[in-house]
């Protein structure tokens, strides 16, 4: 199925109401990590990049900057809450990003957005994307965030590139809420 996710609702609608798990992650951007080639790996001056783009269309939600994607976002989070079966799951692998050399704490963002739709958070697992030397974690961060790190090394920001991407857990919230009987008087 292809089609635009703030719609996933009515892509999906043989599923409505069905769905055990909804796996989904928004974008950090116009460019996705793709496939990266240095001139240490090719032999070739320069660095050559494909597949590293989300899609040319200006109404995309990967173009639209964070006011932008958080409302789209919230309106995926909303279909997919529409998706659900009763105890089903929506889980989103999100990270914090630098935007100008500030960090923005996404995974936040989508909780609070998540919050608004009537999602509750009942999980944060924190993944760590390193891989464990002898005595040492060691950061396997991307291409672009060693580039973007590097920058702000060479203006003098005290930068790391992020070694994590949060796991947000969430749940269906309950209908309303749960009111006891009025108590009789004899």
């Amino acid at each position: 199925m292809v089609g635009d996710a703030r719609a996933i609702s009515a892509l999906l609608s043989d599923a409505v109401g069905q769905a055990a798990l909804v796996l989904t992650s928004p974008p950090y951007g116009a460019a996705t990590h793709g496939h990266v080639r240095s001139s240490r790996d090719s032999g070739q001056p320069g660095v050559r990049k494909w597949n590293h783009l989300y899609s040319r269309d200006r109404a995309n939600l990967a173009h639209q900057g964070l006011p932008g994607l958080l409302e789209g976002f919230g309106r995926i989070l909303s279909g997919c809450v529409r998706l659900l079966r009763p105890g089903g799951v929506v889980a989103v692998t999100v990270r914090p990003y630098r935007e100008r050399g500030e960090l923005i704490d996404l995974p936040g963002q989508v909780q609070q957005a998540a919050g608004q739709v009537g999602l509750v958070l009942t999980d944060r697992i924190v993944c760590l994307l390193c891989g464990l030397g002898q005595d040492r974690l060691v950061n396997r961060a991307s291409f672009f965030q060693l580039h973007e790190a590097r920058k702000g090394w060479a203006r003098g920001l005290p930068i790391h590139a992020t070694a994590h991407e949060d796991l947000l857990i969430f749940r269906k919230a309950p209908a309303g809420p749960i009111q006891a009987a009025p108590e009789q008087n004899p």
